[in-house]
């Protein structure tokens, strides 16, 4: 095995000359990273934990807990009503990166926009419908999730 000291050496050499430092002030691509205190120490208690929440059955507090962030984010955003879990008709999910989120965005427009073309169509079927005729727009300047998000979701850019 090789010695902890040694590996540390080989990262400083070989890595860190090359790796794009994300938690650098002057650096403005792509998205903010967990860099400030309570992110770091929420990372830390996440770890310790070690807890997995897919789904309600794997983790229930975890659910449980995400509905009540989803509800106070809510509230701090001035948004109520059908945005709250506790509505019964409504609420949000964390997402672990911003390209899973617009691909959920993507997904939710292509049903939306079906059901809004045939009124009658059952939500599941909604899924299902023919979207080769919908096309989203985006500036050349849109990311490259936004392009991809749409592919995985069946829409024309």
């Amino acid at each position: 095995p090789t010695a902890f000291a040694e590996l540390l050496q080989k990262l400083e050499a070989d890595i860190l000359p090359g790796i794009t430092h994300w938690q650098h002030p002057r650096f403005m691509a792509y998205y903010p990273s967990s860099s400030s205190l309570p992110a770091v120490l929420s990372e830390t208690v996440i770890a310790a934990l070690g807890a997995v929440g897919l789904q309600w059955s794997a983790n229930p507090i975890a659910t449980e807990l995400e509905v009540l962030v989803m509800d106070w984010v809510a509230h701090i955003l001035g948004l109520g009503g059908d945005f709250l879990h506790t509505s019964g008709r409504g609420g949000g999910i964390l997402q672990n990166t911003a390209g899973e989120a617009i691909a959920n965005v993507m997904v939710c427009a292509r049903v939306w926009k079906h059901r809004q073309l045939q009124p009658d169509l059952p939500w599941e079927e909604a899924f299902y419908a023919d979207s080769s005729k919908l096309v989203v727009y985006m500036s050349d300047q849109t990311h490259f999730s936004g392009p991809k998000a749409c592919r995985v979701a069946g829409l024309r850019v």
